[in-house]
């Protein structure tokens, strides 16, 4: 796989995961993308999931442990 094509696309690029955090994005894995992003937002499609159980809103989504933590969303609603 060519990875540096991910990360000359992602560096200092933010964005959102939707669920996540991700150990595929994480360092030393697959496809490790977290160190190289900016910043990364996040919302889940309920407030309360059977893996993480209950979610809260705000600066907490901790996606990589050398970065600041991204916004979290409860959940996403369609409106």
């Amino acid at each position: 796989m060519d990875f540096d094509i991910y990360v000359r696309t992602l560096t200092d690029k933010s964005g959102l995961e939707i669920g996540g955090p991700s150990s595929l994005f994480q360092d030393e894995n697959i496809l490790p993308i977290y160190p190289h992003i900016k910043s990364l937002d996040n919302c889940n499609f309920s407030a309360q999931t059977v893996w993480e159980g209950s979610l809260r809103k705000g600066y907490n989504f901790k996606y990589d442990e050398s970065k600041s933590c991204g916004y979290s969303s409860k959940s996403w609603r369609r409106r």
